[in-house]
């Protein structure tokens, strides 16, 4: 089985912000430490999921 490579390649700066009816959550996604993690999270981030 083929693993899965994201296209968007991690700074190390990537902080994500979820709005909630409780306030906003500020996230610092490390980068450096899970490249893979977080290049699928912000490529699913910014499909809307």
């Amino acid at each position: 089985m083929a693993l899965y490579t994201p296209e968007y390649q991690p700074t190390g700066q990537e902080i994500a912000v979820i709005n909630t009816s409780k306030g906003t959550v500020r996230v610092q996604l490390a980068g450096h430490d899970a490249p893979i993690h977080v290049g699928t999270f912000v490529e699913l981030a910014q499909k809307g999921f």
